[in-house]
């Protein structure tokens, strides 16, 4: 992915999980973030049907 790439898909992830997200940093450093974001939209979508007690 561009760095411009990863940026909107930051963007994205952040709308997803109501969150302002940083879009500053290397390529490498928006790759982890994306990667991160991504898990935590995981996890979010997997206990979202699960009752807590």
């Amino acid at each position: 992915m561009t760095k411009d790439e990863l940026i909107a898909r930051l963007r994205s992830l952040g709308e997803q999980l109501n969150r302002d997200v940083s879009l500053t940093g290397t390529k490498e450093e928006l790759a982890l973030r994306v990667a991160e974001l991504k898990e935590e939209l995981d996890d979010t979508d997997e206990t979202a049907g699960q009752d807590t007690p």
